[in-house]
C-alpha cells in the first residue's frame, strides 16, 4: 500500500475480510472433494520441502480445479496460511500464457523457516 492509497475504516475492512473467508469457505466446499484433499497433500508436501513455491508448483500436481472452480486453488493457500503452515515470502510472474504474466504469490512452509525468517515475514 502507498501513503497515497485510501484506508478503508476499521469496520469496513473486517467486513470485507469476513466476506473474503465467506466466500473462500463456499468454493472449498463445493470443489470436488478429493481435488482438495490432493491439493492440501501438494502444499503440506512443498512446505515441508523448504523450497519456495507458488500455485503453478501445485497445480502442476494436482491439475486444474474441477468444474471451473477457479478460486478453489486460492481458497486451498489461504486456509494453509491462516492455520500458519505457510507464509508468503514474495511474488513472481506466471509461467502459463493463460495467466497473462500476472503476479503469483510466492510461498515458503513455516516449519522449515528460522525465527528471523518468520519474523521478516509476517512483518
Amino acid at each position: 500500500m502507498t501513503p497515497d492509497t485510501p484506508q478503508l475504516p476499521f469496520n469496513e475492512r473486517a467486513e470485507g475480510e469476513q466476506l473474503k473467508q465467506e466466500g473462500m469457505d463456499r468454493v472449498s466446499a463445493n470443489v470436488d472433494a478429493e481435488w482438495r484433499k490432493r491439493a492440501d497433500e501438494a502444499i503440506r508436501h512443498l512446505a515441508l520441502s523448504g523450497k519456495r513455491f507458488t500455485a503453478d508448483d501445485v497445480r502442476h500436481e494436482v491439475g486444474d480445479p474441477p468444474s471451473g472452480k477457479v478460486n478453489a486453488m486460492g481458497a486451498r493457500f489461504s486456509a494453509a496460511a491462516k492455520a500458519e503452515h505457510i507464509v508468503a515470502v514474495g511474488s513472481a510472474l506466471g509461467t502459463r500464457k493463460q495467466q497473462h504474466a500476472r503476479r503469483l504469490t510466492v510461498w515458503k512452509g513455516t516449519g522449515t523457516m528460522t525465527e528471523a525468517e518468520l519474523a521478516e515475514a509476517w512483518g
